[in-house]
This record gives C-alpha cells, structure tokens and sequence, in this order.
C-alpha cells in the first residue's frame, strides 16, 4: 500500500483557538474542544484546504470522514459508541446526512420536500441542509417529522434492512438536541413514527 493511501484524508484533535467555525452548524468551535477536520481540495487556490467540524456535526455530515479519523485517534472521545452508530447510519443511508435538526415551523409556508403539502405552523419538521458544494454556505428545505420515514426509505440505501434502524439513530440524535419545551412533543411524534412502521 502507498504513503498516499495510509495517510488519513481526516484527522480529531482539540481546537487550538476559538476562531474556527464548524461547517455544518457555522458556529464557533471553543479552543480545546474536540474537532474533526477534513482535508478537500481548495477551490480557491493551489493545494489542499481544510474544513472544520464539530465533532458530532461532523460524525452527522461527513461519517466516513469521522470514521477514517476515529481510527487513528486512540484518545478518549466522549459518546464514542454513540458517534460511530451515527457515522454508520449515515454512511449506509446517506441522506441522513443532510438533516440538521427539528424545529416547529415558524410559518405555514414551506412545503414538504418528501409529500409536497405545506407544513402548517407549528408542526414538527426535520431541517435538510441542501449543498452542492462543502464549500458552500448550505440552504434549507423541510420535511414533515411525520413523513421522516417515507423519506428514508424513497432514499439511496432506504431499502437496507438497517434503514428504520439507522433513522431512528439519527432522530434520537436531534431530540437530545432539543429545548425541553419541544422535546416532549418530538419524541412523542418519533415514538408514534415508528409505532406504526412496527405495526
């Protein structure tokens, strides 16, 4: 095997200063703080450019990169068990990938990118970061929390007998994410979710 092909295109360590911003969530990643780092091509200019994630933020939008990274990094990480299930879900349904968390919709303007209906305001809806490029400040689009597991299924990967599995590992990420006063209603939505898929 090559120098080219064992040297990590990725690597973990602690933030050296509070000035980089995470890639995904775009904000600042405090000094000392794990991160993970991802080495791309700079479109910019010669050379390689690298981008910087929290380290959940970054199992969530780029798991191979998380994996090839985590081998190499023998130091305690914390929820490790919980980061390399994410890493795994992600990489064997990728659209996971692009969801960024739930929220109540603000307004009754968006449509559902899985159902196409408007999502009425105050429903609970999954945030999808739409990127072409990782470059890229990325935009949103929505889904229905309900129509979560239509989306994973009409998906890359979605007919994998783990998908349901590997969804529900992504949407209890979100949840522990979430302000107490809407963590009550989203874990009721999911547990009634997969309810049914079992049903």
């Amino acid at each position: 095997m090559s120098d080219e092909a064992e040297t990590p295109s990725a690597s973990i360590e602690a933030a050296k200063s509070g000035r980089a911003k995470c890639r995904r969530c775009r904000q600042t990643i405090a000094k000392g703080e794990l991160r993970l780092g991802e080495q791309v091509d700079n479109p910019y200019g010669e050379g390689a450019a690298t981008l910087w994630y929290h380290l959940a933020c970054g199992t969530i939008k780029r798991p191979a990169a998380f994996l090839n990274a985590e081998k190499y990094f023998l130091e305690d990480i914390p929820e490790r068990a919980q980061l390399l299930a994410l890493a795994a879900a992600g990489e064997r349904v990728p659209c996971l990938t692009q969801l960024a968390g739930i929220e109540a919709a603000p307004s009754g303007r968006a449509r559902c990118q899985q159902c196409r209906e408007l999502i009425e305001k105050a429903d609970l809806r999954l945030i999808r970061h739409n990127e072409a490029d990782l470059m890229a400040v990325p935009t949103s689009s929505y889904i229905h929390l309900t129509c979560a597991k239509d989306y994973a299924r009409a998906a890359e990967g979605g007919d994998a007998p783990t998908a349901l599995d590997d969804l529900r590992t992504h949407l209890e990420h979100h949840l522990s994410r979430l302000e107490a006063e809407l963590r009550g209603d989203a874990e009721a939505s999911v547990a009634r979710l997969f309810t049914a898929a079992e049903s």
